[in-house]
């Protein structure tokens, strides 16, 4: 493990009475800051910006102390020790003010960094920066739960692997009995600190102290690492990776992992089969994970009970008894560790929990997945995959055959092909990702499991190059280095042992490393002539022009992989009877895929899935208000669907938004607010008086236990549907003019509570959840607005030939685009939507505004009229003989659009939409530059802005190119 210089300050700080006289125990250490202090007065920030700022933090205490007290030195004080301590001051105050807080992940900065502040202001330094106030609520939270009792007692806790945070606050005295081998949990700051606090002087922490500094990474220079020793942790990482890329015992040799064997089961079996990073420091998931593992893959038995007893959580592994918060990486280590036992089906519950938290995470996680133990995205990416297609491979064989379809045939399938996109979208021209050899061999080993998946055939040579050529930046650039500094710690470290395991491992591994048989390639099916076809088609729209073909065929797969979970949400709201076939079902998926890809956007899954729903749902309500609402056996109706629209949105809000027990919306009648609507017979018999809305709603069924069964994941928070019955179109059944509006009230109320209804609408502020149920509203009456206008226009005499003038319209053609048909389009309410969406993933909690300043809601709200304005022009570009058979209204019919050709009237409605994209772009670049202020959170909604702005342009641009609604009617 590499030196830190955080750790080696506090080794430094270190002094001890010598013959009468206090002296610095390790005036190398001391040395060690000064050679490696930089010219601007920081010290190195390896790998994150905590990492700066702990270094920087811990080595000015330390030359400050040294200047408080020359006469502790053996040597003179270096003459400009001022001049350091002032660069130091100001570059740490430099450091502070970029430091993004919320996104730090390192081991216990939440308390180490406030420590250090605490102990600075006692010497009269003092910061103020952006993110103190968020600092000190984590802060406090933490110790909220801290009492110096839980250091005192005999079980050891992780906080005593950083004591040097609680100077001033505990009785040092008290934890003495920790110590292993005179260290405080293999912790050299934490030791350097008891070490310091303690009555006595220990001579055992000194001892182990001096044999950090002598055999530590440092080798006497001075310099130590934040952990010494960590040979449980770097011997079980290296021994299991390398049997997993295929290596056998006999390559590594025999005699001396079965020596290596039998010592990690005699500890296992000395601390009741749990283990830690080091002998004698207490017990972690992780660590006992990857023993287990090692064991099985040295075909030793290694139960699993220990493990599951002590860290199993009700929806994941816990890494410590205590932590804020869940490690991905941990959770695919124990799901890796229990896939390897000889009877994995026993602990099938546990398999199961594993990998939904694991798709879970990956579900919500948006751009660069994220684990608290390693800085690089493609760790946590290569223990997902090598898990889950660990898994697949015993399903294959029979062996875990009750886990649940959903998982099976929606999730993972999803998040192993996710994982295959970014990975190759990752590499960079040189074969490498990031740049470096072991960040390369993780993604090398990542695509080799991939190579299996049966689902790649239309880009399997590119995943075959990628490995190549991954495999030729590691063969040259190896040993450029010892270490890459990629682990989290207290700071950021490298390792010899796991970078040299790791580039081993991906030289060697095989790809394929799995050969899948008939029910892995059941579990998805892909139309392979579809992906070619439609890959032609998109690349010749201007968005992906320069789109690489793979990635249009891997973005097609990702979208046939989500449609069968779409499918069965299909008839969920809309009637689908006396409707042309809706061929717009399969272009909707790859819209969002895409878009999401072509950039690398990489929103997370569950806003992919909803934003796709919301999309089809806007072309069912067109569907449906051309053809039911807006239909000859309604359309003289048209005022009372208006009433039955503004009752709706009336007592939208006096309905529970959420219903405990299934987590999806009540859209039962709400007794506080009634409709004017003639109440059923039925309700009249039973004398049902206080009930005097329609009848009860399909959605009101599926509470009652009935079909259709339509629910929220209130874990993942998207849209689920199970199971359905198709609801009846009033059109092909024989009922009253009153049962038809019945059905319309009903339909219409099921659509609003669904969307308005939603958890991240719920959850989301009130003026984001206003502005939805503004846009819904808008969006509905919008429609009636266009049948009407469609009837009006209808009446004049319409040839099939050319263009005719609409003669009546009431309004000038810029206040109908701009109004109407904007609001008509549905990309005014998606966009409501959409932000509510991304404040419930992009902000630190429920109640989020998206939009947080007046300039940024007014841009954005401009941004979004340009671009359903915009969009509505395209549609009505590709749709003009459409609309000109259906006798509907087009852009091109207003008075102002005049000449005889249809060429000369679309050339000057494009030129109009052209106009309106220069104002989204001046929109989208103002945006950015607002939003952008808010760091990683600002980046994360404009990840999204942007996705939704090129979806809609997608359609846009497929509008021109080909008509995809179909007519409707029969």
């Amino acid at each position: 493990m590499t030196c830190a210089v955080y750790d080696t300050a506090w080794v430094a700080m270190v002094a001890k009475e010598i013959d009468g006289k206090l002296t610095w125990l390790f005036p190398e250490s001391f040395e060690y800051l000064l050679q490696r202090q930089n010219e601007e007065g920081s010290w190195e920030s390896y790998g994150a910006e905590v990492d700066g700022v702990m270094n920087s933090l811990a080595a000015l205490l330390a030359l400050k102390r040294h200047q408080k007290q020359p006469e502790l030195s053996l040597a003179a004080l270096p003459h400009d020790i001022e001049t350091r301590i002032e660069r130091a001051k100001e570059s740490i105050a430099r450091q502070l003010q970029a430091w993004d807080v919320e996104s730090t992940m390192h081991v216990g900065f939440e308390y180490l960094v406030p420590a250090l502040l605490t102990m600075l202001e006692a010497d009269g330094i003092h910061f103020q920066f952006p993110g103190k106030d968020r600092l000190i609520t984590i802060n406090h939270k933490k110790m909220s739960r801290f009492q110096p009792a839980m250091l005192y007692g005999e079980q050891k806790i992780t906080a005593l692997h950083s004591l040097e945070a609680f100077i001033g606050l505990i009785d040092f005295d008290r934890v003495r009995h920790h110590k292993t081998f005179g260290s405080m949990m293999a912790s050299p700051s934490s030791t350097a600190a008891y070490l310091m606090s303690a009555s006595e002087w220990d001579l055992e922490s000194e001892a182990y102290l001096r044999h950090v500094v002598q055999f530590g990474h440092g080798k006497s220079s001075g310099g130590v690492p934040s952990a010494f020793p960590s040979s449980y942790f770097e011997t079980t990482w290296v021994i299991s990776t390398l049997l997993e890329a295929g290596f056998s015992a006999n390559n590594l040799g025999r005699v001396n992992l079965d020596f290596i064997a039998e010592k990690l089961q005699q500890n296992l079996d000395k601390a009741h089969g749990l283990i830690g990073f080091a002998p004698s420091v207490g017990h972690d998931a992780d660590d006992t994970s990857k023993a287990l593992l090692t064991l099985q893959l040295l075909g030793k038995d290694a139960s699993p009970q220990s493990l599951i007893a002590e860290y199993e959580g009700s929806h994941h592994f816990r890494t410590y008894a205590s932590e804020r918060d869940p490690s991905l990486s941990a959770n695919c280590n124990v799901l890796v560790a229990l896939l390897h036992h000889s009877h994995p089906e026993q602990y099938l519950s546990q398999i199961e929990k594993c990998t939904r938290f694991i798709c879970d995470e990956w579900y919500r996680f948006d751009g660069s997945i994220s684990d608290k133990w390693n800085l690089a995205q493609e760790y946590p990416i290569m223990l997902i995959v090598q898990g889950l297609i660990q898994l697949l491979s015993l399903y294959d064989n029979s062996q875990l055959t009750e886990l649940p379809s959903d998982l099976l045939r929606d999730r993972i399938p999803v998040v192993l092909f996710q994982a295959l996109v970014r990975c190759l979208k990752s590499q960079g021209t040189d074969g490498s990702w990031g740049h470096s050899v072991e960040v390369t061999s993780y993604a090398v080993l990542t695509l080799a499991n991939l190579a299996s998946l049966p689902w790649i055939d239309a880009i399997a040579d590119n995943v075959h190059q990628a490995i190549r050529l991954g495999r030729q930046y590691i063969q040259k650039h190896r040993d450029d280095s010892e270490a890459e500094y990629l682990w989290i710690e207290k700071v950021t470290y490298g390792s010899k042992s796991l970078y040299k395991a790791y580039t081993l491992a991906a030289l060697h591994v095989t790809a394929p490393t799995h050969r899948f048989g008939d029910k892995v390639k059941a579990l998805a099916s892909i139309p392979w002539k579809n992906v070619f076809k439609f890959a032609k088609f998109y690349s010749m729209l201007p968005i992906y022009s320069s789109t690489p073909e793979w990635l249009l065929r891997a973005s097609l797969i990702e979208g046939y992989l989500f449609l069968p979970r779409l499918k069965q949400m299909r008839h969920a709201l809309f009637p689908r009877d006396n409707m042309a076939e809706d061929k717009y079902f399969e272009y909707i998926p790859f819209t969002w895929t895409g878009a999401n890809n072509r950039d690398g956007a990489f929103m997370n899954a569950n806003f992919l899935f909803d934003m796709m729903v919301v999309s089809f749902l806007g072309y069912q309500v067109d569907e449906y208000m051309e053809t039911v609402v807006g239909g000859k056996a309604f359309e003289h109706r048209l005022p009372e669907v208006q009433t039955v629209i503004d009752e709706i949105f009336a007592k939208l809000d006096a309905c529970p938004s959420i219903n405990e027990t299934t987590g999806f919306a009540r859209l039962e009648a709400c007794e506080k607010g009634t409709s004017t609507i003639q109440k059923t017979a039925t309700d009249t018999a039973n004398g049902n008086s206080n009930i005097t809305t329609t009848c009860k709603s399909r959605s009101d069924s599926l509470l009652d236990g009935e079909s259709p069964k339509l629910a929220i994941d209130t874990e993942t928070t998207h849209l689920q549907n199970q199971t359905h019955t198709p609801p009846i179109s009033p059109i092909t059944t024989k009922t009253t003019a009153d049962d038809q509006l019945t059905s319309i009230t009903r339909v219409l109320s099921d659509f609003t509570h669904f969307i308005y209804h939603h958890p991240s609408v719920a959850t989301a502020s009130p003026q984001n959840r206003h502005r939805v149920k503004n846009e819904l509203k808008i969006y509905l009456l919008a429609h009636l607005t266009q049948v009407h206008d469609n009837a009006r226009f209808a009446t004049q005499p319409i040839p099939s030939d050319k263009t005719t003038t609409f003669e009546t319209p009431t309004s000038s053609y810029y206040q109908w685009v701009r109004t109407t048909s904007a609001d008509h389009t549905s990309c005014p309410h998606a966009f409501a939507f959409a932000t509510c969406l991304l404040s419930s993933t992009q902000g630190s909690g429920t109640g989020e505004e998206c939009f947080k300043t007046a300039q940024e809601k007014y841009v954005a709200e401009d941004l979004c009229r340009h671009l359903a304005s915009m969009c509505r022009q395209y549609n009505d570009y590709g749709s003009l003989q459409r609309d000109r058979d259906d006798k509907n209204l087009n852009s091109v019919n207003f008075p102002e659009f005049v000449g005889g050709h249809d060429r000369v009237l679309k050339d000057e409605l494009f030129a109009i939409a052209e106009y309106e994209r220069e104002g989204l772009g001046m929109a989208m670049g103002r945006l950015r530059d607002l939003v952008g202020r808010r760091k990683k959170e600002g980046r994360g909604v404009m990840r999204g802005v942007e996705l939704f702005v090129d979806v809609t342009d997608v359609y846009g641009q497929i509008y021109v190119l080909r008509d995809i609604d179909g007519p409707v009617g029969a």
